[in-house]
């Protein structure tokens, strides 16, 4: 409820520092919650995101990415732990295209590589119930996209969940594979991270 809590922003374009375009998008908007902030929560209920191009690139193993400078903008200051509290109820991507590019890497032309990645017609639905420093609470409803090597995914849904010990990472709600296409089925497996994590802290895929 309320009359003030939607931003729309029409034709937006963010350069990095360089010049470049790092984003461009015809519609962005948000819609937050009041009450939550009193609480120190960051509630959003829905973030929309049309017709946009993000491009992310790395020029040199040794220098900063693009968008570097974006996340020390939003770094906290304080020290000690941190407070994140954050909630989005509904993010929804549509006609949207993303590229990431580690420049400094050999291309692979018809290869699929995570080094050279340019995802077009994007179409996404994604909710995140919780984030904190020891919770995290995702569902991904429904992503579609293509992939410059050839990959299409038509339909993929998927769950993750995250408290003190990880939870689990599930794919769901997937269509039969055709040629071309990719999938994700169902799957479990575990994975236990190392360093300050601690031993007990167990992933479940």
């Amino acid at each position: 409820c309320g009359l003030f809590n939607r931003v729309t922003l029409h034709d937006v374009c963010v350069f990095d520092q360089v010049g470049d375009t790092l984003l461009n998008a015809r519609l962005m908007s948000a819609k937050i919650e009041y009450m939550p902030l009193l609480k120190g929560k960051v509630a959003l209920r829905t973030v929309s995101l049309l017709d946009s191009r993000i491009r992310l690139y790395q020029t040199a193993a040794n220098t900063a990415p693009n968008y570097q400078f974006l996340l020390e903008a939003f770094k906290s200051k304080k020290q000690g732990p941190s407070r994140l509290n954050l909630s989005l109820g509904s993010l929804i991507i549509r006609r949207t295209a993303i590229s990431y590019d580690l420049r400094y890497r050999p291309k692979t032309p018809g290869r699929f590589s995570t080094s050279h990645l340019y995802l077009s017609d994007i179409d996404a639905n994604v909710s995140l119930r919780s984030l904190t420093p020891d919770r995290v609470n995702l569902r991904v409803r429904h992503v579609a996209f293509k992939e410059q090597s050839g990959l299409t995914v038509n339909h993929l849904a998927l769950r993750f969940e995250k408290e003190n010990r990880a939870r689990f990472l599930k794919c769901e709600d997937t269509p039969r594979p055709s040629a071309r296409e990719a999938f994700c089925e169902r799957s479990h497996s575990t994975y236990r991270p190392r360093g300050r994590l601690g031993a007990n802290r167990l992933l479940k895929i």
